[in-house]
């Protein structure tokens, strides 16, 4: 993703929106930050697995303050369920524990977004790299994405006077039942966790 010189006083999103064009399902086995050098300027990147089932072609600012700006399907189906996400001082490259990989059904849209720091220089650019099981190879595991949180749009109302001030998150027995289906066991390897500057602890 390229941005051109833009001095703005506060941060911006850049979203391209992608087709994997895969008529049969893939699985992810890990991935590349491209450019890694160019990360000083970067806050984060997320990269999206769309529920839309439309084709459609989008590059352009983003996030909850330009969902105007967006195809209305896009801003409501392709910002759900975080797959991939990476943030400054993060890895570059991460590969999935052995055997396992990440479940993509066919004809799979992502939508890729990068959270840029004020003032970026002139041609910057960075990306991500997928790299996936060959076709028709399925590895022994599938790999889960779970999403805990407050969402960032949500309206958090913050008593006057307080040094600190938690939110709890929960996920009751109903939140599992998709992950767990005929398993009595979810294997955690790795979690996110992403509360920008504010958060002292997690």
């Amino acid at each position: 993703m390229d941005a051109q010189a833009l001095s703005t006083q506060s941060s911006f999103y850049l979203c391209h929106l992608h087709q994997l064009k895969n008529s049969k399902d893939l699985f992810l086995q890990g991935y590349n930050i491209i450019n890694g050098g160019n990360t000083g300027h970067v806050h984060h990147l997320l990269l999206y697995e769309c529920s839309i089932k439309d084709n459609l072609i989008y590059s352009g600012l983003c996030g909850i303050y330009n969902a105007r700006l967006m195809p209305s399907s896009v801003y409501r189906y392709c910002q759900t369920r975080i797959i991939i996400a990476w943030a400054r001082g993060g890895q570059l490259n991460y590969d999935y524990p052995t055997k396992t990989g990440l479940k993509m059904l066919s004809s799979t849209q992502l939508l890729f977004e990068v959270h840029f720091e004020p003032s970026i220089p002139r041609n910057h650019s960075i990306g991500i790299q997928l790299r996936f099981y060959p076709l028709n190879e399925k590895p022994q595991y599938e790999v889960g994405v779970l999403t805990l949180g407050t969402l960032a749009n949500s309206p958090l109302f913050l008593p006057p006077s307080l040094n600190t001030i938690s939110f709890p998150t929960y996920c009751f027995n109903d939140c599992l039942k998709s992950f767990l289906k005929n398993n009595l066991v979810i294997n955690i390897f790795s979690i996110l966790v992403h509360a920008h500057q504010r958060a002292t602890r997690i």
